[in-house]
């Protein structure tokens, strides 16, 4: 006689054994197991970026009737849930997040959530039970630090306009710009500017710094930027 049964969809991999009790009270167990597999993880492309990356988790057994519950944390303490499905079975699709929220109740002190920032190495787990310790691990996330190869003009006037050429700089968010002095190097000014292209920011040059901090008597809380320096 033929059963036809369902598994729940919520089922976690492992080996079962199918037990069918028919109207009379006999129960009917299989000879064999009924195996539901883990996910592997194989790659994970790219492995370096920013906040916004699109990422592709290749491996196998991946879900494509429901989502996928993606884990991308630091160290498992800070860490946000992503759900993705699969559409071939091999490969999930998620974007890197800006925030992670810690996992437990926060400390007294201990924020609640935290940014993605540079330089440090991410978790990447993909879920195949309710916590991260059913999960398959991939090759860990790095959101590296952006360089700085040219300033275009490296000469001029409060007013110009500078151009910095480099790589890693984020495009989602302002990038904050330190302008200061060469030698009284607490007169700064921060600017925030958006990268287009991820290789370029742009910035004008400010005409006044401010002494950071409270000034010792007699020293001014503003100073002109001017020629040579």
């Amino acid at each position: 006689q033929n059963y036809l049964w369902q598994i729940p969809v919520a089922q976690p991999p492992g080996s079962y054994k199918l037990r069918v009790t028919g109207y009379n009270g006999v129960k009917h167990q299989s000879a064999n197991y009924f195996s539901i597999v883990v996910p592997t993880v194989t790659s994970l492309s790219p492995t370096v970026g920013n906040p916004g990356t699109l990422i592709t988790i290749t491996g196998t057994n991946f879900r494509t009737d429901v989502p996928t519950k993606i884990f991308f944390s630091l160290e498992r303490i800070y860490g946000r849930y992503i759900s993705a499905t699969s559409l071939d079975g091999r490969t999930i699709k998620f974007t890197v997040p800006t925030t992670l929220e810690y996992l437990r109740s926060p400390l007294v002190g201990q924020p609640a959530t935290m940014n993605v920032v540079p330089y440090q190495y991410y978790l990447v787990d993909v879920l195949y039970g309710q916590d991260p310790e059913m999960s398959t691990l991939g090759p860990r996330f790095i959101v590296p630090f952006p360089t700085v190869t040219s300033l275009s003009p490296a000469v001029g006037n409060p007013g110009t306009t500078v151009t910095i050429t480099g790589t890693n700089f984020r495009t989602d968010v302002p990038t904050e710009i330190l302008f200061k002095h060469p030698e009284a190097t607490l007169y700064r000014r921060f600017i925030q500017a958006t990268s287009p292209d991820g290789k370029t920011l742009k910035f004008t040059v400010p005409s006044t710094l401010s002494y950071q901090g409270t000034p010792p008597a007699g020293t001014p809380a503003i100073r002109d930027v001017l020629p040579g320096s």
